[in-house]
């Protein structure tokens, strides 16, 4: 009974988003250079590979263990039209215990659990490949109650595209074109990156779902009911 309720209850609660939503960015402003990032915004935050931690890098800082994530941050070649990324923080999954902020150059995952569905349209990638075609290189999946709803490959994708040095890229474009609601993001990188600009619109309960919720449990009760009747 589980799966049919949170499946009826997920598709009910898409058919209300377009009228409900609520954007939210998370830009990690605020935070201090070398903060270990565990929650923001409502939005649970995780990390595997280095120490295990999710930092702040401050890209407005010089002479950082990583100048290719320093400011100003241009957009990578297939996106012209976006401008430049000015001074301020990214995140970074932390390679040492000891010494400032420096990303993991063997990569690992980064992970946001959300406080119930939310659509999301859009993050920014900062240095995850800096050759192509290389080994270095940025992937992400969606899940929805456990359940895989979408995911993306960048080398796959764009096989001959770097985005190296101070470069970032949006994927806002990719997001649109996939089911990208759910409750979890998972990214994963094969070598060092940033991420930033998280932005999800958030999908409230609708007024009416506890009524549709009790309606099926009315029809689950009725079914049980039938089923005693004719053992």
């Amino acid at each position: 009974m589980r799966s049919i309720f949170v499946t009826a209850f997920a598709a009910f609660a898409l058919a209300g988003a377009a009228h409900a939503s609520t954007m939210k960015t998370i830009t990690f402003e605020g935070l201090s250079n070398g903060q270990v990032v565990n929650s923001i915004d409502g939005v649970s935050v995780s990390a595997t590979g280095g120490i295990g931690e999710a930092v702040i890098f401050d890209t407005s800082l010089d002479g950082t263990a990583d100048p290719d994530l320093e400011a100003p941050l241009f957009p990578v070649s297939i996106q012209p039209t976006l401008g430049n990324i000015g001074s301020g923080n990214v995140l970074i999954i932390q390679e040492n215990a000891t010494g400032g902020p420096d990303d993991n150059a063997r990569g690992g995952t980064f992970t946001f659990d959300f406080n119930g569905l939310v659509e999301i349209t859009d993050f920014v990638g900062v240095d995850f490949r800096d050759n192509a075609p290389g080994p270095q290189n940025l992937s992400f999946e969606i899940f929805r109650d456990t359940m895989s709803v979408s995911s993306f490959d960048f080398a796959m994708a764009n096989p001959t595209v770097a985005v190296g040095n101070n470069r970032f890229f949006s994927f806002l474009d990719v997001l649109t074109g996939m089911d990208s609601v759910g409750d979890q993001l998972v990214i994963t990188v094969t070598g060092s990156a940033g991420i930033d600009n998280i932005s999800f619109n958030v999908i409230p309960i609708p007024a009416a779902a506890p009524l549709f919720l009790t309606a099926l449990a009315g029809a689950g009760f009725m079914r049980r009911r039938r089923k005693a009747a004719t053992a």
